[in-house]
């Protein structure tokens, strides 16, 4: 950030260390200001995911410093304004041949909301309350999978209810865009560690909020 634009808000210290999993991948929280890694190279994506070139056979290890993210209902509007650009307001906005309910369904969720956080908090919120949570995958194939979870099935595991909302708000000109990564995991008060397994894996949703940017929605019960 420009001197005098650091973004307000909370901090977070932190050291980690991944097993050897052949994974290049560096998990990160909020968004990290400064990060301690041996390696030569980094590379950061257009959606802020950062890796390493080649992984290590003796696993990852790094520190970094993140900004959290706060409610944007209570966390104050970014000075200057983020701007998404046509290009990428183009491609999150792009949504494939969809079964008209999708659509319809979506604007019976957001129907008396004022803005785009009122759109995507009410989606997240019925997503949250109207369905159920499973991990057991459908007993068969199915067309469409998103109208079928929709209007048939009614549950299913985070990657439905994300791919769920992300193409909810497309269709009501809202941009987002599904994210990948961890969540939860076991803490230990004795070694005073959090312990992250594989099956702490979690999708949700990011909803780009005019004032916040890029902002996170979990719509998974």
């Amino acid at each position: 950030a420009a001197p005098g634009l650091r973004p307000q808000g909370r901090r977070i210290n932190y050291h980690v260390d991944v097993e050897a999993i052949g994974n290049d991948t560096i998990f990160l929280a909020g968004t990290p200001e400064t990060l301690d890694l041996r390696a030569r190279i980094l590379y950061r994506s257009e959606t802020g995911g950062v890796r390493v070139a080649h992984p290590s056979p003796q696993g990852l290890h790094y520190d970094a410093f993140s900004l959290l993210e706060d409610p944007p209902e209570t966390a104050p509007v970014l000075y200057p304004a983020p701007i998404l650009s046509l290009a990428s307001r183009s491609l999150y906005l792009q949504l494939p041949p969809l079964d008209r309910r999708i659509a319809e369904l979506a604007r019976s969720f957001a129907a008396g909301s004022a803005n785009d956080l009122e759109r995507a908090r009410a989606i997240e919120r019925r997503l949250r309350s109207d369905f159920g949570y499973t991990l057991e995958l459908p007993d068969r194939e199915t067309p469409d999978p998103l109208a079928y979870f929709l209007f048939t099935r009614r549950k299913g595991h985070c990657e439905y209810f994300a791919s769920a909302m992300a193409v909810m708000l497309r269709s009501l000109e809202v941009p987002a865009r599904m994210a990948t990564g961890f969540q939860s995991g076991i803490y230990n008060p004795v070694s005073e560690l959090w312990l992250v397994r594989a099956s702490d894996a979690h999708s949700w949703v990011e909803a780009w909020i005019p004032g916040h940017g890029w902002t996170t929605f979990d719509p998974t019960p």
